[in-house]
């Protein structure tokens, strides 16, 4: 099906009424799938647990930017994977009966499914290291508009951080983090050993930050860019995975990324003419797994609140789970396509002559575009309203599973 350049640049996406959205729809249950599906996706489910997913809850994994080994309750992510691996079992049939993908493509779509979140661990993980590392640089900062000297700094920087994370292996992680600000801007003339240890101005624990194993880290790949650079956050996760897993595993695991609503898979979705015609060029495995990850509504657990997820639109979707409040980036960043011409990351400018648009729109445009052709596919002829459809198709199914 084809598409006009302008399409995506005016579509909008329908307001949404939180409660309605919902009215009369049931839960995921993950222990619907789990027993069927453990045996039939085994090396799906042994992936998730390689990244630190499992039923049970918490699962031993090391944090690889701070060498830690944790063991936190991720059972909300596992859950979620599971929660996209139904959907797709659902639509992929349809797609399957209109030939759009064959039994064994059917089969793929759902292991891709189950894990498209496969390296969300990491990806929390390295949230919460750059977070330090911005921490770090912006007292360091501080301390170097006041004039003193490198030895000063360092010790003030410390001791404040110490003061914040007395903890001593998340001080050594902001710690670590501070080793690789000063290596970056040459503060040292050799790379070498600091040794820390508590003295009348600096209250910290006694420990040594070797700096030249440091810089031979994976992880040093983080100063080379910005911390909030995404060129960066996957050049980091590339090493990571390269270092901590096996070659099969990291594989897996590099290709589950390609999978699911993440805005690297949003650039490259599109195919632009220079008549500014547009085309949809993902192949239909990666189409079912992205809508099914944009109907996929699943909530954070907070202070002990249950988790859910439920089916919906993308649009519904999109505001249950406020992605543009939790995510600012997807609405503040986008791209900028021309006919003709490569897509080009820019900051998303609203008006049209900009011809530029939003990660939020074009994940909005997407999951409608893909649901007209599939609900489409289905009934052999157009559906008025295709989100609709199949997110009441699919809920269907999750009744006439129970």
């Amino acid at each position: 099906m084809s598409y006009k350049l302008e399409d995506l640049i005016k579509f909008r996406s329908p307001l949404v009424d939180a409660a309605k959205a919902l009215q009369g729809l049931k839960p995921f249950r993950a222990d619907l799938v789990e027993g069927a599906w453990r045996h039939r996706y085994r090396e799906a489910f042994e992936l998730l647990r390689q990244g630190g997913l499992a039923p049970s809850g918490a699962v031993p994994i090391v944090d690889p930017y701070t060498g830690v080994e944790r063991s936190e309750d991720f059972r909300n992510i596992w859950e979620h994977n599971l929660a996209v691996g139904f959907v797709v079992s659902v639509i992929g049939e349809w797609a399957e009966k209109a030939e759009l993908i064959s039994s064994d493509e059917r089969e793929a779509a759902i292991v891709h499914a189950i894990t498209h979140d496969a390296t969300k661990v990491f990806e929390i993980f390295r949230g919460r290291f750059f977070a330090q590392a911005r921490r770090v640089i912006e007292i360091f900062r501080g301390y170097q508009s006041q004039g003193m000297s490198t030895e000063e700094i360092l010790e003030c920087t410390l001791s404040d951080l110490y003061k914040e994370v007395p903890e001593v292996n998340a001080f050594c992680s902001y710690a670590r983090a501070l080793a690789w600000w000063c290596i970056d801007q040459r503060l040292f003339p050799d790379i070498g050993l600091i040794r820390l240890e508590p003295t009348a101005r600096m209250s910290v624990p006694a420990m040594d930050l070797d700096l030249e194993l440091i810089a031979r880290d994976p992880l040093y790949v983080f100063i080379q860019s910005s911390p909030d650079s995404s060129e960066a956050h996957k050049t980091l996760s590339d090493a990571l995975l390269r270092s901590a897993y096996p070659q099969r595993v990291r594989v897996a695991l590099l290709e589950s990324r390609g999978y699911g609503a993440a805005a690297e898979n949003l650039l490259n979705a599109f195919e632009f003419s220079a008549d500014g015609s547009l085309a949809i060029r993902i192949n239909w495995i990666q189409r079912l797994v992205l809508l099914a990850d944009c109907m996929t509504a699943s909530s954070i657990p907070q202070n002990g609140s249950p988790f859910t997820s439920y089916f919906v639109t993308t649009a519904e979707r999109q505001a249950l789970t406020r992605l543009s409040e939790r995510y600012p980036s997807l609405t503040a960043r986008g791209v900028k396509m021309q006919p003709g011409k490569p897509v080009e990351e820019c900051s998303a400018d609203p008006t049209e002559a900009s011809m530029s648009v939003s990660y939020v729109q074009i994940q909005a445009f997407l999951g409608s575009a893909i649901c007209r052709e599939l609900a489409e596919a289905h009934a052999g002829s157009p559906v008025p309203d295709p989100d609709g459809y199949v997110k009441q198709a699919v809920n269907n199914a999750l009744v006439a599973l129970r």
